[in-house]
């Protein structure tokens, strides 16, 4: 409800609760309710399979919270160095591909995991 979510105005991508990890909106497509938005300071698709190629060395999510290392478990994941080699330190990555950008677990027990920007990209 706009009551309850006051920055919630025009039609503008947000994420009122921040479930998710990212921005997103309802769409006007009958077959699509929802989707997720691109960040205005970030591009997450831009490195071709979602971000998947991504291997720089950012560690932070898009609101400033901590990544967790892969090999350690704050919060329990099924996503392991020994597995998925691309998984080092806690740099943003998106093994699988499942997701539509770059992201991690964070170090923040109420944050399970969020996005992360992308500034590889133009």
């Amino acid at each position: 409800m706009p009551e309850d979510y006051p920055e919630l105005v025009e039609n503008y991508c947000r994420n009122p609760d921040w479930k998710g990890g990212t921005i997103w909106c309802y769409t006007m497509d009958p077959d699509t309710r929802w989707e997720y938005c691109r960040h205005p300071a970030c591009h997450f698709a831009c490195m071709g399979n979602s971000g998947s190629e991504y291997h720089g060395n950012v560690s932070e999510t898009i609101r400033g919270k901590t990544c967790q290392r892969w090999d350690v478990d704050v919060h329990m994941h099924k996503y392991k160095p020994e597995k998925y080699t691309e998984l080092v330190e806690n740099y943003c990555r998106n093994p699988g591909g499942d997701e539509p950008g770059l992201w991690c677990y964070t170090t923040d027990p109420n944050t399970y995991w969020e996005f992360c920007c992308n500034p590889a990209c133009p």
